[in-house]
């Protein structure tokens, strides 16, 4: 596992002593580009072309989100030869999060690679948004819905523009790919009249779609399409999926040979033309020799008239012509929150020149951090100026009252035990930087105070002495001391800090786990390196704060203990020694 400045070093290393190697690059204005690989197996080769695939975005493969222009705009996708556009249209994107999901359709021929490699470009804030849901499907596909609305009725991403006329069901955010459709068993969405939607024998119909079931319900209406000739339903009775289709007085029932597990997702396909086919998760579980007819209908998700709905999510429903089985399989594959088809890899940058390249790379790393990470390294940021300054002013002070000190003792040492008052009128214009002559002056201050007097100095003199002398002490002893509670706060406080910002990265990262429901090792180690970044950068500021704290105690409390025997001396000298003189 990578920490941040891990990650950092190696760039400064690629930076200083290697030159990066760069296939031809789309277009110059885009900075850097992801290049990201679809397995295609062989035996569904001839099914992949024209399939619309999810890129799913986050921070574990793509850490950059903070070098995406607004909304993603300046996000593009370029086929294989790195030359060609590809239709693509972003389903959601939250910068803050990390997560994000594209979709792309993949061209007609895909060639025979065992993989196909798109390109994902971005790095432009002048860029606008080329992203276009309506030409990231095939013409076959009449439908589609992502449930990705933040209100109002699902809309179809299709060129067909098949939007939901009426639906009592929820727009919800607990999808499969991102957000998806919550039903009840009395939830409904109607989808409008159209001729392409009618069923047609030339052309097929097939329904694919992700359900999530939360209930256990008999007889549970999922998917219904009804016309004066016939009605079929896509019926759920105890967790067993059955087809059941109602003709003038006659019903029949075909049962599927795999049931659904409750508060699992499933892919569920049906797929009609000579045949009826019910896939789920891919594999053929209902097989009839029903020809399909020439009808025109309406198509209906969940309860209708008196029958009861189901209870649970669906997402991503796509309705279109027939196709063939190994085009299911793909689909289901690719789908996959943890497919092994789709493999992202290294982000690359553009080549550019001197320091300008190196700078630019620095934004799309630090961009793993994220915002909370980012107010906990202002913060430490802050303190470690603050404990800096203090340790650097405190030195200069140190560094310029001992010079003073030496002085004051190296010109006045000969004259203390001749006359105070006279040592402490000389001082006053050289040596008003010495705490010794600070201490010296609180001394004659107290004396010129005092009556006359000859001989010894009286034992109460001495006590009033002391006492200026301790007062004008313990204001050094508050200079010395001042502001050194930044340093402190920086020492105890930077590592729990840093901890802070690492115990909400790990949060958010596992918050992003929830959501896309990808879990291995490359969702998570950035996130979590990320996040221990705040950490070392907590010990980054405490470690030397508290070299610097120690070090400056040590000179402080051995510049009060000379100020201290300083004190000593100076009273011994002067109640044996001094006249007051007035």
């Amino acid at each position: 596992m990578h920490c941040f400045y891990s990650r950092l070093l190696l760039i400064l290393i690629l930076h200083l002593f290697s030159a990066t190697v760069a296939h031809a690059w789309w277009n110059e204005q885009w900075q850097f580009r992801k290049a990201i690989d679809i397995s295609i197996p062989e035996s569904l080769r001839e099914q992949a072309g024209s399939q619309t695939v999810p890129i799913r975005l986050h921070s574990g493969n793509f850490p950059y989100f903070y070098s995406l222009a607004e909304g993603g705009a300046d996000i593009r996708i370029i086929g294989a030869d790195d030359v060609t556009p590809l239709a693509f249209h972003i389903e959601s994107l939250d910068i803050i999060m990390g997560l994000g999901l594209v979709w792309v359709k993949l061209p007609d021929n895909i060639g025979n690679d065992e993989t196909y490699r798109i390109w994902l470009y971005y790095g432009n804030a002048e860029a606008t948004s080329s992203g276009d849901a309506s030409a990231s499907y095939d013409q076959t596909t009449n439908a589609v819905y992502h449930f990705a609305e933040s209100a109002g009725l699902p809309r179809d991403s299709s060129a067909y523009g098949h939007h939901v006329v009426s639906s009592s069901a929820k727009l919800a955010s607990e999808g499969y790919h991102a957000d998806g459709l919550r039903f009840t068993d009395s939830s409904y969405a109607t989808l409008p009249d159209s001729p392409a939607l009618a069923l047609d024998s030339e052309r097929g119909f097939r329904l694919e779609s992700w359900l999530k079931l939360d209930e256990n319900l008999e007889n549970s209406h999922v998917f219904n399409y009804v016309t004066e000739q016939f009605t079929w339903q896509l019926v759920i009775n105890n967790l067993t999926p059955l087809v059941r289709i109602i003709s003038n007085d006659s019903v029949s029932e075909f049962s599927a040979t795999k049931n659904l597990v409750i508060n699992n997702w499933h892919h569920v396909a049906l797929n009609w033309q000579n045949q009826l086919e019910l896939f789920i998760d891919g594999q053929s579980v209902l097989l009839e020799e029903i020809p399909l007819g020439n009808v025109s209908g309406k198509f209906l998700i969940g309860k209708h008239d008196d029958t009861i709905g189901f209870s649970g999510w669906i997402d991503e429903l796509r309705l279109g012509n027939a196709k063939q089985t190994e085009w299911f399989q793909f689909g289901l594959q690719v789908q996959d929150v943890n497919s092994i088809l789709v493999n992202y890899l290294e982000d690359e940058q553009q080549q550019s020149s001197g320091g300008s390249r190196f700078f630019a790379s620095l934004w799309p790393l630090m961009s793993i951090i994220g915002i909370p990470g980012w107010a906990v390294i202002i913060v430490l940021g802050l303190l470690g100026i603050a404990a800096v300054d203090v340790m650097l002013t405190k030195a200069y002070l140190l560094n310029k009252l001992t010079v003073a000190n030496n002085r004051f003792i190296d010109d006045f040492q000969h004259r203390l035990n001749k006359n105070i008052q006279s040592a402490s009128k000389e001082g006053e214009t050289t040596h008003q930087h010495s705490a010794y002559w600070r201490i010296l002056n609180a001394a004659d201050k107290e004396m010129r105070a005092m009556p006359s007097f000859t001989g010894t100095m009286p034992p109460s003199y001495g006590d009033a002495i002391r006492a200026s002398m301790d007062e004008a002490l313990l204001e050094e002893t508050n200079r010395l001391n001042s502001s050194m509670v930044w340093i402190t706060l920086a020492v105890s406080g930077g590592p729990f800090l840093g901890l802070l910002g690492t115990v909400i990265g790990v949060m958010i990262t596992f918050a992003t786990i929830a959501q896309s429901g990808d879990v291995n090792v490359n969702t998570i180690a950035p996130g979590v390196a990320a996040a221990l970044g705040t950490t070392v950068l907590g010990l980054v500021v405490a470690i030397p704060a508290l070299f610097g704290y120690n070090y400056l105690s040590g000179r402080i409390s051995r510049l009060l203990t000379d100020l201290e025997m300083f004190s000593d001396r100076l009273l011994v000298t002067l109640s044996i020694t001094q006249p007051n003189k007035n």
